[in-house]
């Protein structure tokens, strides 16, 4: 039996992967974008509840701590390349378990299985979120030298750049594993929160924003172009602050407005950057429809 359409939704804590879950359904859900809906999901009540967080204005809060949620939506999408029929498998769980595979070096059997040619992944970093580890300093490195290195619970063992580095290394082995050596996955890097880049970097290419705050990181993706298929992608599922008490304005437009026109994607798809407000489109990407 052919395998399922699958996006593998991939980041740490506060990546902002269950928000964009929601904003993806109402983007679907409201069959203008470039993924429609072709039938109902059997979780609907789950894709409806983080929806209508965004629909009534607040961010989806955490998801908590043991939760894995597998969306199976029925999708169709009209294209330049055809015409494509199938059901999106879309997996969510909480940040803490992706964090367990750089520390246990585990890979879980419900990602491997999803792995095939018709599976696409999408890695999520926030712009400014607390849980982003720095890179250790020479003097930290030098004194964890000396000492054996760094305690277990000492977060700053595992820069963030470090762990998005070691999540491409698990997904490079099962992609050969289950594919073949030759394939390249098509892997979208999602930064998040895309509203909350400086004015005055607003219109930087999201690969930009990845070699300047994870120079490692960015290093990487430039040395390993020929084992994936990169795009970088902006996203703001908002466009804006929805907390009331931070910009009260802001969050009365955007109550008044209509949540399937909120938020955009920056992205570099056809050569120069493009703002678009199809926040299907990393998925479609993703999925070679795009």
């Amino acid at each position: 039996m052919a395998s399922r359409p699958s996006v593998l939704l991939i980041g740490g804590p506060d990546a902002g992967k269950t928000n964009y879950l929601g904003r993806l359904w109402i983007a679907i859900n409201s069959n203008t974008s470039l993924l429609a809906k072709d039938g109902l999901p059997d979780d609907l009540a789950y894709l409806e509840e983080v929806a209508n967080d965004l629909r009534q204005g607040k961010f989806a809060p955490h998801t908590p701590t043991g939760q894995h949620i597998r969306s199976v939506i029925p999708f169709t999408s009209r294209s330049a390349n055809g015409t494509t029929v199938g059901n999106l498998v879309v997996p969510d769980c909480f940040g803490e378990k992706w964090m367990d595979v750089c520390r246990k070096r585990e890979w879980s059997s419900d990602w491997e299985e999803l792995i095939s040619e018709d599976c696409g992944c999408l890695i999520f970093v926030r712009v400014e979120s607390a849980q982003i580890v720095p890179a250790l300093d020479p003097i930290v490195c030098a004194t964890y030298a000396l000492h054996g290195g760094a305690p277990a619970d000492d977060k700053s063992a595992v820069p963030t750049q470090v762990v998005l580095i070691e999540w491409l290394q698990f997904l490079r082995e099962a992609f050969t594993g289950r594919v073949c050596g030759r394939f390249c996955p098509r892997v979208g890097i999602v930064v998040t929160a895309w509203d909350l880049i400086p004015n005055d970097a607003q219109n930087d290419y999201p690969f930009q924003y990845l070699s300047s705050n994870f120079p490692m990181f960015g290093q990487f993706l430039e040395s390993n172009a020929s084992r994936f298929e990169f795009a970088f992608f902006g996203v703001s599922v908002a466009a804006g602050e929805l907390d009331p008490k931070k910009d009260p304005a802001f969050h009365r437009a955007y109550l008044n407005g209509n949540p399937h026109e909120a938020g955009y994607v920056m992205h570099s798809l056809h050569g120069g950057l493009e703002k678009s407000i199809d926040l299907t489109l990393p998925v479609a990407w993703a999925l070679r429809i795009c």
